[in-house]
């Protein structure tokens, strides 16, 4: 997942071009049906949020494009059946208090409007510089502002708030990959110790990248609370303390079967949280992004939706299994029709 700022000028000209399929949808319903290429699988999209199961999109966002974009933003992920939104939020802890106000009113008409279309909103947080222990206070700051936003309006609450770290990406994690990924579980842990001790109502989400189990071993056990564990496993014992906690696996494959398909990139997480209250959401990307192989981006949506199928048919058994999430709602709304 990108973690970088997105581009808003970007962001509001791939509006506009949504904006005119929902007016031609409007106006001619049949020529949309064909422009989109419906075909068999387009069921799968409703059955999957017409089923209990999370179907979610992230959207990079801001305060001024929240502003622009809030209303228009609801009905683009209702047309594709979205049930779920994941919204950044970073720039909040930015605003001074005026600016956090108007932050608030502007959530607060964006999540009564997705209130109406049956939507949930998750807000999205993360900085891969957390993971320093001198950062560690920052992430609880993020869940005061929550709390607090649903004391105000507490008719059109977040639903949850998505830690998307990825210390991955720091420019020393090959060469301090063991401490960082201690103070990773460090900070995890002492969120969820946070939430249990406060009862904080709210959904607890971190996103993952596929590679922190034991099957794929792109990582060594991290000693941590006397324990000898891979990183997923540490994390689970640690959000496994909480109730309404959540897994966002970044299993990023556009093929499902084999050993590197998403059927093998995530056979050792479901097997381990079989038994846990944790729950795991698996993640799609559709964004233009390297090696080809991770992303759906310039394929057609058929292929797309075909991947979702075979998720959704293998993993709905599953009782950990809770939904299927896209990177992002600008990207996906590009694939070929």
């Amino acid at each position: 997942m990108n973690l970088l700022t997105k581009n808003n000028l970007i962001l509001i000209i791939i509006s506009l071009g949504i904006f005119t399929i929902l007016i031609s949808n409007q106006m001619n319903h049949e020529s949309t049906v064909e422009e989109f290429n419906v075909n068999s699988y387009d069921e799968i999209e409703k059955k999957i949020s017409n089923n209990n199961y999370e179907y979610a999109a992230w959207v990079w966002s801001s305060l001024d494009f929240l502003k622009m974009n809030k209303i228009f933003i609801i009905d683009v992920a209702d047309y594709f059946h979205f049930n779920t939104i994941y919204i950044s939020v970073d720039d909040l802890l930015q605003k001074k208090e005026r600016a956090r106000i108007e932050y608030f009113q502007e959530l607060h008409t964006f999540i009564s409007y997705a209130k109406t279309k049956n939507i949930t909103i998750d807000i999205v947080v993360g900085d891969p510089t957390w993971i320093y222990p001198e950062n560690h206070n920052i992430p609880y700051k993020f869940i005061e502002l929550v709390i607090d936003y649903n004391k105000k309006y507490p008719a059109a609450k977040i639903h949850g708030i998505q830690y998307d770290i990825e210390p991955h990406v720091l420019s020393d994690y090959e060469e301090n990959k063991d401490e960082i990924l201690k103070n990773f579980i460090s900070l995890i842990d002492g969120l969820s110790d946070y939430f249990k001790k406060n009862n904080v109502s709210i959904g607890f989400g971190v996103v993952l990248p596929h590679f922190y189990d034991k099957k794929q071993r792109w990582t060594n056990p991290i000693i941590f609370n006397n324990s000898s564990l891979y990183v997923f496993d540490h994390l689970v014992n640690s959000l496994d303390k909480l109730d309404n906690s959540s897994i966002i696996l970044m299993a990023y494959r556009n093929f499902f079967n084999g050993d590197n398909g998403v059927k093998g990139l995530v056979s050792d997480e479901f097997l381990s949280t079989k038994d846990k209250k944790i729950k795991i959401v698996i993640a799609q990307e559709a964004g233009n992004v390297k090696p080809e192989y991770v992303t759906f981006y310039g394929l057609d949506k058929e292929i797309f939706l075909e991947q979702l199928n075979k998720i959704y048919m293998y993993y709905k058994s599953y009782d950990n299994f809770v939904g299927i999430a896209v990177n992002d709602l600008s990207a996906y709304i590009k694939l070929k029709k």
